[in-house]
């Protein structure tokens, strides 16, 4: 039986409830973050200690207002089953890691605004079945969503709209698999201007979602991916971690993507690429890819090696202003069907 928690069980009067969106419009998101954020006769009622989620338990805040910012967690979600959280708008501080959720199954977030910011938004970690629906952010300093070692999660509808002073939109890492991510509008002008990272483990969707910022796609490489590890399991266990069956469904990146070697099975329908004119480290489509790895200058005896990255781009469109070709090294780890550069044919191979 599914208990409900409201403002009849000790939470706040209800407030006026945060303005929701449907659609992965950039003008509708930031509409609806202007009109919550704008909401200043919304009295925020402060929290002194975390929420220990239950069990079998709705927590519906009825759009009432958290002043979060002396917490490092508003809500701990650990080692629960059917949890919903719903309605309420954070005011988050900058070590405030609003949603913590692990070892726990069957959780749903849903309509949570973060008000002024926080460190991160949702950490899933751990766990499997879980639904972030209609979370929407400005300006965080760190992750807005990081899922790992997790099975089964859905982010849809949600919204960064400026960025992460720190680090990603996105981050998908430690062999999550069956990730899907639909409906978002992630964007990342700041610092590392990165939207999405996709990381190893498998079966992850993205469809009709738009990302501005640089978009990674395969295992870590560089310092992080193993190569210079000097104990030789976790050597081997790192550069062994693979990447596989990745589909992009009608997703519009505004900025470049970064195919790593390790990821197999990736799969681009239509959507498109276009770079950023105003951004050196967008003046191509695909930027920082890493072909083989390790590379040549750290590579040991005995290393596992990751395979070049591959897969198809079917009915993409490419804009790259005074590009002619998409001359990337070996023209590139996909293979190419139907699609277009600077709204002239790219040759199908």
């Amino acid at each position: 039986m599914i208990r409900t928690l409201s403002r009849n069980r000790g939470f706040p009067n209800r407030s006026p409830r945060p303005c929701r969106f449907s659609l992965p419009c950039l003008a509708l998101v930031a509409l609806c973050l202007s009109l919550t954020l704008s909401s200043t006769a919304q009295a925020a009622r402060r929290w002194r200690t975390p929420l220990t989620c239950q069990s079998n338990t709705v927590y519906d805040g009825g759009g009432v207002a958290i002043d979060a910012t002396r917490l490092t967690r508003v809500f701990n979600v650990y080692g629960v089953k059917n949890v919903t959280i719903r309605n309420y708008s954070i005011i988050g501080g900058d070590t405030t890691r609003v949603l913590d959720i692990a070892y726990a199954s069957g959780v749903k977030i849903e309509n949570v605004t973060i008000r002024r910011g926080a460190a991160e938004v949702v950490h899933v970690h751990s766990s499997s079945n879980v639904t972030i629906d209609r979370v929407v952010a400005d300006i965080i300093d760190r992750y807005f969503v990081w899922i790992d070692t997790s099975d089964g999660v859905r982010v849809s509808r949600s919204a960064l709209i400026t960025g992460s002073r720190d680090e990603t939109g996105i981050r998908v890492m430690d062999w999550s698999s069956n990730v899907i991510i639909e409906g978002c509008t992630i964007r990342n002008r700041l610092n590392k201007q990165t939207a999405l990272r996709l990381h190893d483990g498998q079966n992850f969707v993205v469809r009709a979602s738009q990302f501005e910022g640089h978009v990674w796609v395969g295992p870590m490489g560089g310092g992080d991916g193993g190569q210079r590890v000097s104990n030789l399991f976790q050597r081997r266990t790192l550069l062994a971690k693979t990447t596989s069956n990745v589909l992009f469904e009608d997703v519009d990146i505004l900025g470049s993507i970064g195919p790593q070697a390790g990821l197999s099975g990736f799969t681009m329908m239509r959507g498109s690429i276009v770079t950023k004119p105003d951004s050196p480290f967008f003046s191509s489509p695909f930027n920082n890819t890493t072909w083989n790895y390790p590379e040549q200058q750290y590579a040991k005896s005995g290393d596992p090696t990751r395979a070049p990255a591959s897969g198809v781009m079917r009915g993409v469109t490419f804009i790259a202003r005074g590009m002619s070709k998409l001359n990337y090294d070996n023209n590139g780890p996909f293979r190419l069907l139907s699609c277009t550069l600077n709204r002239r044919p790219v040759f199908d191979r």
